[in-house]
């Protein structure tokens, strides 16, 4: 009987963590104002959390209500574009909108739907990271000019190579998240700007190779962004340090805020800063890796 009791303890305590198990991202996702992309794969599962002053304003079958302001996602089987309309006291109307990639085996294929993509490499020093990404998001023509969060389009950040539609790209929900706070960060800190500009965001293994790029570069990964400040529009780094000329001081000033920008929110990643050039005005690049590498 002893034994028995012990057993049914045993079987008691395991079953919260037999439970979180069947949740295919632990990590809660925080519904903010605006614009938020939840980006997973077919028939995974996600917690979904929202303040009080956000509300879901329609019903959606793949969101579901678990507790006060704690939702449950379950992604639908079917590969596209899903979204929820959200409002807020103050700062009005917004969308979760869950974005569902395409299955796909990037160790082995090297050409989908006609789109070149070159098999993805073995993980980088086994960090999970870099793990090959079991699918990616299908884009239309259609789809360029969308939104995935109030500062990001998707044209912003495709492959740029060249092929027909449907193309298909790679970007991560936490690498959107990062470029929000970072954005967030630098105007707290006296930056004047609408948004980021960008030289490169996704590459496929074909077009990196392509451009001579290593092999284990975060573009692959969804969660790195070659960025810089253009709100004039001519295509070079802003004179951000107002110092009346537009030169790699620019450059050096932004890179210095990037660095801070991981030092004060205990982020590790990469950040790497590229001097003007006749290619390019200068940028800095910032990754979301999990380790540090400055460049």
């Amino acid at each position: 009987m002893i034994n028995f009791l012990l057993l049914l303890l045993y079987v008691l305590l395991l079953m919260p963590f037999s439970t979180s198990l069947a949740m295919n991202n632990p990590e809660q996702f925080i519904v903010e104002s605006g614009i938020n992309s939840l980006i997973v794969m077919p028939e995974t599962n996600h917690l979904v959390s929202v303040n009080n002053d956000i509300l879901f304003t329609e019903k959606v079958s793949w969101l579901s209500l678990k507790a006060p302001s704690l939702y449950m996602v379950k992604a639908p089987k079917t590969p596209g574009f899903y979204e929820i309309a959200t409002s807020h006291v103050k700062l009005g109307d917004g969308k979760l909108q869950l974005i569902v990639k395409t299955p796909i085996d990037t160790a082995r294929v090297k050409q989908f739907n006609g789109y070149q993509l070159n098999s993805y490499p073995e993980p980088y020093k086994g960090f999970v990271k870099y793990n090959q990404p079991q699918g990616l998001i299908e884009i239309n023509k259609s789809l360029e000019n969308h939104f995935l969060s109030n500062i990001v389009q998707i044209k912003d950040i495709m492959c740029k190579q060249r092929s027909e539609y449907p193309k298909y790209l790679l970007v991560d929900t936490q690498g959107l998240k990062m470029l929000n706070q970072l954005y967030k960060y630098l105007l707290a800190r006296g930056l004047k700007f609408s948004r980021f500009s960008f030289i490169s965001g996704y590459r496929t293994p074909y077009y990196n190779h392509m451009i001579g790029n290593g092999k284990n570069s975060r573009h692959l990964y969804g969660d790195a962004f070659d960025l810089y400040i253009d709100d004039n529009g001519d295509y070079r780094m802003d004179d951000i340090n107002q110092d009346g000329q537009q030169d790699k001081k620019d450059v050096d000033y932004l890179y210095q805020f990037f660095l801070a920008f991981l030092k004060d929110n205990n982020r590790q990643g990469g950040v790497g800063k590229y001097l003007p050039n006749s290619r390019h005005g200068g940028f800095i690049h910032i990754d979301n890796r999990g380790f540090n590498a400055r460049w």
